[in-house]
């Protein structure tokens, strides 16, 4: 642990590995890994110069969830569930997809207990994740941000003072439909009533896990202004627009 520490001060790492040593008679590295190999399980040889950890034999075990690169092609395997996206830095999208964020928690409200107990099984085995049904106003008036479908629970976000990240995604054929009958930039409540695109929408195939993160980064820069823009919205909630509008009728 010493050396760990060491290690952490210098900040010359991001992750400092951590070993332990049992002693064994007649075992070499290819025997271990040969007792505990399973699909998707890893054996990593290296022999590095003046290298102090390219000296040991690494096993990797299987992992509930991966990446996989081929050529400009990423493929993110969470839990069973494949997404497929391209990137013309795939490495540079893991790095940024895999950040830590060990202090983060992320809440997820439920509109029933039915559904809280699906969304936990789905869940269970993920860091810092809390599923509870009937918590949405309580989860919201204390997370930096939320990531919510587009209709009144953008707007209930943005009125408790939670910036949302707007997402609407539905089937093809759907899309295809609405997509030609909108008349209108924006399909997010907020943005509606601002008149502005205010907070980030990620509409059909923009909805994924990369423009995710860039729509976080969007939403730290509005944090600074969210008091000011939310007493914009409850002003148009209590009939200020709709007098405006109004008046500019009866002026015609």
């Amino acid at each position: 642990m010493k050396e760990k520490d060491s290690y952490s001060q210098k900040g010359t790492y991001k992750r400092v590995p951590l070993s332990k040593k049992i002693k064994t008679e007649k075992l070499i590295p290819i025997d271990i890994f040969d007792k505990f190999k399973s699909k998707g399980s890893y054996f990593l040889e290296s022999a590095e110069v003046d290298m102090k950890w390219g000296r040991y034999s690494i096993i990797g075990l299987p992992s509930e969830s991966s990446i996989k690169v081929k050529n400009s092609e990423i493929f993110l395997n969470l839990k069973g569930f494949e997404e497929k996206i391209s990137s013309s830095d795939p490495l540079k999208f893991i790095e940024n997809y895999s950040i830590p964020n060990s202090d983060t928690a992320y809440l997820i409200p439920a509109s029933t207990n039915k559904l809280a107990n699906k969304i936990y099984e789905m869940t269970n085995t993920l860091r810092n994740v809390v599923v509870e049904p009937f918590a949405i106003n309580e989860f919201l008036s204390i997370s930096e941000f939320s990531i919510v479908t587009s209709g009144t629970a953008s707007l209930e976000s943005a009125v408790i003072g939670c910036p949302p990240i707007i997402c609407y995604k539905t089937n093809p054929l759907n899309y295809f439909i609405i997509s030609r009958m909108l008349k209108v930039q924006n399909i997010g409540l907020p943005n509606l009533l601002l008149e502005d695109s205010v907070f980030p929408e990620l509409v059909q195939n923009e909805c994924n896990q990369k423009n995710l993160l860039l729509a976080a980064d969007k939403i730290f820069k509005i944090t600074p202004q969210m008091n000011k823009i939310q007493s914009e919205i409850k002003e148009k909630l209590c009939g200020v627009g709709f007098a405006n509008a109004a008046k500019s009728i009866l002026d015609l």
